[in-house]
């Protein structure tokens, strides 16, 4: 995971550079990504990593299926604008919204809010940890960074 969002950043800054119209609040993401990435590769293997273990891949497994069905729903949306002639070869996201996204968004949406409490119950999890795991700082900022 730290090579992958590392990559995703220097893809990123290469192509902002290129004239892409990638958001700030997007490479930021994945700087912090990188970080919280390179936390949980040094996390000791104990019994409190082994407790959040399984809840944490199933995390990532869920938000894996979110990301896909995101993108399938934005390369859509942008293949419409494109062939409606308002896209912009350039153009990774959409600003603003038209009556077709609504369509895909509703469909989209109960599995975005599902994740957002799913995201919040890790961080809950999380916070219980960071007190029957003394001498582990890497639980309070997982938690605090979820």
């Amino acid at each position: 995971m730290v090579w992958y969002y590392c990559t995703l950043t220097i893809r990123e800054s290469v192509l902002r550079i290129n004239g892409s119209r990638i958001k700030g609040w997007w490479v930021a993401h994945h700087y912090i990504s990188c970080v919280l990435c390179g936390i949980i590769l040094i996390w000791r293997d104990g019994e409190c990593y082994q407790s959040f273990r399984k809840q944490f891949l199933t995390f990532v497994l869920y938000i894996c299926f979110v990301q896909v069905l995101q993108t399938q729903y934005q390369s859509g949306c942008l293949r419409r604008l494109h062939s409606l002639g308002q896209g912009h070869p350039m153009d990774i996201t959409v600003e603003g919204f038209t009556s077709f996204m609504f369509k895909g968004l509703t469909f989209l949406l109960p599995f975005l809010v599902a994740a957002y409490i799913f995201q919040f119950y890790n961080a809950y999890v999380l916070w219980h940890l960071s007190y029957s795991c003394p001498g582990q700082w890497q639980v309070c900022y997982y938690s605090a960074f979820f």
